[in-house]
This record gives C-alpha cells, structure tokens and sequence, in this order.
C-alpha cells in the first residue's frame, strides 16, 4: 500500500511541475519583445542595402538563387550565403523596444540612419551602437528596437554612442 501511495504522490509532483514549466515557458514567450519583422526569412524574395553615399544594392531570388541587380540593368549571381544573411535578420530577436515617444533619432544615429535594408519592402533603419554593450539601434515603422550588433548588416557603420556626443 505504501509503495502505491508515493508512486501516485511522485506522479502528481511530476505532472504539477511539467504544468508549471510550461505556464512559465508561455509568460516568457508572451513576455518576448519578438522579432524585427514578422515575416519568415525564407519568404524575402527582394533585400534592397542603402548607405549614404552609395548607390543602392538590390538583390532579388529568382528560380532559387539570389541575384544581384546592377546599373546596367544585368543580373549577377549573388553569394548566397551573404544575402541570406541579410535576409535572415527580418526574424533578429529584439532585445528591447525604447519606450520613448519622441526619441533623438539624431543621437541613435537614425537620422539619417547609417545604413537602410529593406526586406521584401520592411524598412529596417540601423543606427549607431549603444553605449552599453554590444547592441545596435535599429528603426522599425515607427519603433525602435534595441538589438545585438551580430544582427546588423556587415556594412553598418560602427560609431558608438558616447556619454558626451552631441546631435
């Protein structure tokens, strides 16, 4: 009878603590500040790069390959892994969203933004580095999200916000 009884009070802790693992693990997905876009990144068929003073870079997957769209209105294999890459930064998770209604954009570097990718036409705006840690700002609509500098483009500048910089 013994036996049965902490048998049966082992299996009800089991089920109470797989139930609480699984209430904390939905909190902290509904916690999650998300993603910068939500489309998939095996959707993106088009990334257009934007720096100042360069002329735009397009890239379009045609027939599963990437292309590189030129001046001369020719096309040219792309390498795959770089644009997708970039394609793959739609779903960069987001560490934090600035709560500020009216931030300087001039002091996070997005205006102008230091770098413009667009993704299937999603504007993503990359300013500059956060003072604190390794993290990039990057406009998003009308939001800014805070997010690791990994999940910018190669071509992004790498100026840091100081304490004393001024617009």
């Amino acid at each position: 009878m013994r036996g049965g009884l902490s048998r049966w009070l082992g299996g009800a802790a089991l089920i109470a603590l797989v139930g609480l693992a699984w209430l904390q693990w939905r909190s902290d997905v509904a916690a999650a500040p998300g993603t910068l876009l939500k489309i998939d990144p095996a959707q993106v068929r088009q990334i257009e790069v934007i720096r100042p003073g360069h002329s735009p870079v397009n890239y379009r997957r045609h027939d599963g390959h990437w292309w590189r769209q030129t001046p001369a209105a020719q096309q040219q294999v792309a390498d795959a892994e770089r644009v997708n890459g970039m394609a793959a930064l739609a779903a960069a998770p987001v560490q934090r969203w600035l709560d500020e209604s009216q931030p300087d954009l001039h002091n996070l570097g997005l205006k102008p933004p230091q770098l413009i990718l667009r993704l299937n036409g999603h504007e993503l705006d990359y300013g500059v580095m956060t003072p604190f840690g390794p993290n990039r700002y990057v406009r998003v609509g009308d939001r800014i999200a805070v997010v690791h500098a990994q999940y910018a483009p190669r071509a992004a500048a790498a100026k840091r916000i100081t304490a004393d910089s001024q617009p």
